[in-house]
């Protein structure tokens, strides 16, 4: 990846709540946001899946699995 992730979700959020953070250094996303699965995992464990899991990331990339 040639610049930090910054798509804009629901979840998603700039460091110190500023534009110019997120233009910088991309935004910040929390667990379920990332992985784009139910928001009752924020309480339930999730075991996830072994294979690659693509979550919010661009297409042809994924979240790590480790």
């Amino acid at each position: 990846m040639a610049e930090n992730l910054n798509y804009a979700s629901e979840n998603s959020h700039c460091y110190d709540n500023s534009q110019s953070n997120c233009d910088r250094l991309g935004r910040l996303y929390d667990w379920v946001e990332t992985m784009q699965i139910d928001t009752i995992y924020k309480t339930d464990f999730w075991e996830g899946e072994s294979e690659e899991h693509q979550g919010v990331c661009s297409k042809g990339w994924h979240v790590p699995s480790k």
